[in-house]
């Protein structure tokens, strides 16, 4: 698992269609605010692993987790998760949404703000 933080999220998964980037909190964090273009599957689901599975094109594409900020251990726990189940492009965002703000980048959602700079601004 390799760790990301904000300007590698934004080069390396927001410019491009072949990976993944996963909110791993409850559906009511991400219908609030999200980093565009991510996805919602909730870490704590009984069919999390399932679900993850549906959703990529196999167990070697990049893949980004991120919950809400440092303090959050649910991105750790969902990096875990993947891994034991031999997810090998996976990339935990420790920072989460709050590094993601604090570094300018605008975030959607119902609570969503503007940034200086959207998702992909790399490209």
């Amino acid at each position: 698992m390799k760790t990301i933080n904000a300007k590698q999220m934004d080069e390396k998964f927001c410019c491009n269609d072949n990976a993944v980037v996963i909110d791993v909190l409850p559906a009511e964090y991400f219908n609030k605010e999200h980093i565009p273009g991510a996805i919602n599957i909730p870490v704590e689901s009984r069919d999390f692993l399932e679900k993850v599975a549906k959703t990529v094109k196999g167990k070697t594409q990049d893949i980004a987790v991120y919950c809400a900020n440092a303090q959050c251990t649910a991105s750790g726990d969902a990096a875990k998760k993947l891994m034991a189940a031999g997810y090998t492009g996976v990339h935990k965002f420790p920072g989460g949404l709050k590094e993601w703000k604090d570094s300018g980048h605008a975030t959607e959602g119902s609570g969503g703000k503007e940034g200086k700079a959207e998702c992909g601004s790399c490209c």
